[in-house]
């Protein structure tokens, strides 16, 4: 768990807690890794909310659940050994690839295509 102020300011608020109560019932309890069925989950944020540069950062990698993994104790923990475990290098590759899935899920929107209201 970090030890970022701001991190524990923005999951230990309401906000949170109705979010990750809500990304549990949509996955219908079920791990997204290794599928079991527990009540026993946690909402894990694929690109760490302490890389947001700014609180506002933060806040959008706290509550963007294109941003959330839905997934049982066991896999939600080998997750942060993975991350932890692998060195400086290993790290930094692993959060580049967790980026970059987390940007290419992302809706991106053409606004060219609009028309203008000149």
């Amino acid at each position: 768990m970090s030890k970022d102020r701001n991190y524990h300011r923005l999951v230990s608020n309401v906000r949170w807690q109705t979010l990750s109560r809500e990304m549990k019932l949509k996955a219908n309890y079920e791990c997204e890794l290794c599928h079991v069925v527990t009540h026993r989950l946690a909402v894990h944020h694929i690109k760490p909310v302490e890389s947001g540069k700014t609180y506002e950062d933060m806040e959008r990698l706290c509550f963007d659940r294109s941003n959330l993994q839905v997934l049982c104790y066991s896999c939600h923990r080998d997750v942060h050994i993975s991350m932890q475990g692998t060195g400086k290098v290993g790290h930094q590759r692993a959060e580049a690839q967790r980026i970059e899935r987390y940007e290419s899920d992302r809706v991106k929107v053409d606004f060219a295509a609009f028309p203008t209201l000149d």
